[in-house]
């Protein structure tokens, strides 16, 4: 029986070019181990590597937070953070915790992971540049195969 992995693939290792390498960066996760190993493997991230990744940031995604980016990717004009229970803009005091920062929360994961952000701590958005990339939704584990 023959086993068929479908691997990530770059198109270059340059962060200028490739903007999955310059997520990994962003989220300092590349390092010269991680550059050496993807340059081996001709530009595909290996598995070891890509379950280094999902370690790392406790990947796949869980249900909420899937269903929250999905549906971020659908709206074009982002999602009011009040419209998912958080008191935002003036209902905040100056200097206090925003509780949708908070790492623990499926608004927070994204953020961390640099998918999303916050404008004007009311409406929370997807990041264009990488969100929509189907190679960083399969490394997240939003997608079943990492191209079309």
């Amino acid at each position: 029986m023959l086993t068929s992995i479908t691997l990530v693939k770059l198109k270059s290792l340059d962060p200028k070019i490739e903007p999955v390498v310059r997520w990994f960066k962003l989220l300092d996760f590349w390092s010269l181990r991680i550059e050496k190993r993807i340059t081996e493997a001709r530009l595909h991230v290996p598995v070891d590597i890509e379950t280094l990744f999902r370690e790392k940031f406790e990947l796949p995604l869980i249900e909420p937070t899937r269903t929250l980016l999905c549906t971020l990717l659908q709206k074009e004009n982002g999602m009011e953070l009040a419209m998912l229970g958080y008191k935002t803009g003036s209902e905040t005091p100056p200097g206090a915790k925003k509780p949708w920062e908070d790492p623990e929360t499926c608004t927070g994961k994204l953020r961390k992971l640099g998918l999303v952000r916050f404008q004007d701590n009311i409406l929370l958005k997807p990041i264009n540049s990488i969100a929509f990339d189907p190679r960083v939704q399969f490394l997240i584990g939003l997608r079943k195969q990492p191209v079309l």
